[in-house]
């Protein structure tokens, strides 16, 4: 006998779960289960939310860099330092913004303000010297009309060289090799769109503020969009949520240890959900696969609802830390 039922959440991810069973046992999640469990997962597409949040993204940095020219275009600052600043206040924002975006949706507070304090020193450094580098080439006309492309490129590498250290910020932030190897390639992305977007408003309409608008829309959904599509390159071992508040979220498995818990700097926070302990279970690598090991006297950590101390995982299994659903994939 089998039955089929939807579950539905945050991301508006949409599974079809079939199960097989015998005799029933319901649990408090509302999953029906047995020792044949057969589940099929179809999911709809999340790149609306990213680019949702670096529309969001944008729109915010360009209403600090109006404000910011407001404020600052009466008083006597000399025009590089002016440029100086404006860069750095356009990386800096951008920076916290994008390296905070995976902290964001997955809800750790950790990795939020990890993300956030790393894009903006990082972004805020790249922009403040693409800028005043730049500025200072064009200011002692080393570059002529007779060089329009060779200037274009120039300015559009204010951009880039942004987008890049952005991308090195996510980077630092999860300190893995593979992950900054796809932001930074994200970053040259978005850079190169944003800046290039930037230069051909702006010779058809003589406003600045509407070529940078135009730019910032352009690389911040650029950026998101690229970061999730690389996301999936050279990607292992990864977990799928399927309840709750992160449902539909994708957590990519890449240290050596993860903590599920409820803690701020804990590697999964299930804050949000019922039964989870401080520090409740932990996932460690062996080789290319991950163990899965409770640390919850209650014992409220399963796999494939059989309550564990320890086991391995395999492609598929399904775990049950406290009420939160997790489905354990890797490439086969």
């Amino acid at each position: 006998m089998k039955r089929s039922f939807r579950l539905t959440g945050l991301f508006h991810s949409q599974y079809t779960i079939r199960v097989k069973y015998d005799n029933k046992k319901k649990l408090k999640a509302g999953i029906f289960y047995d020792d044949n469990l057969e589940i099929k997962l179809q999911m709809r597409n999340k790149i609306g939310y990213y680019i949702g949040f670096g529309l969001a993204s944008a729109l915010m940095a360009l209403s600090l860099q109006e404000f910011y020219l407001y404020l600052f275009d009466k008083l006597p600052i000399p025009q590089s330092l002016t440029v100086t600043l404006f860069g750095a206040v356009t990386g800096g924002i951008l920076g916290a913004l994008f390296a905070g975006m995976d902290g964001f949706f997955s809800g750790s507070n950790f990795l939020f303000r990890t993300g956030v304090r790393l894009g903006l020193i990082i972004g805020l450094a790249g922009g403040a010297i693409s800028f005043f580098v730049v500025d200072q080439i064009t200011s002692f006309n080393l570059l002529t009309e007779d060089n329009f492309y060779v200037l274009q490129l120039v300015l559009i590498s204010r951009w880039v060289v942004i987008a890049l250290s952005i991308g090195l910020a996510i980077g630092f932030r999860d300190k893995n090799q593979l992950v900054t190897t796809r932001s930074i390639g994200a970053g040259l992305i978005a850079g190169v769109l944003g800046g290039l977007s930037i230069s051909i408003v702006s010779q058809f309409i003589q406003m600045p503020s509407i070529a940078r608008g135009v730019g910032l829309i352009v690389l911040g959904v650029a950026f998101t969009v690229s970061l999730y599509r690389f996301s999936f390159l050279g990607r292992k071992v990864w977990l799928k949520v399927l309840n709750g508040k992160l449902e539909g979220l994708e957590i990519e498995l890449t240290k050596e240890i993860l903590i599920f818990g409820t803690q701020d700097n804990d590697d999964i926070n299930l804050q949000d959900y019922q039964d989870v302990q401080q520090s409740h279970a932990k996932l460690i690598r062996y080789f290319e696969n991950y163990s899965l090991v409770d640390n919850d006297p209650f014992c409220q950590t399963f796999v494939n609802f059989r309550g564990i101390k320890e086991q391995f995982l395999k492609n598929g299994d399904i775990l049950k830390i406290g009420t939160a659903l997790f489905q354990y994939c890797t490439v086969e």
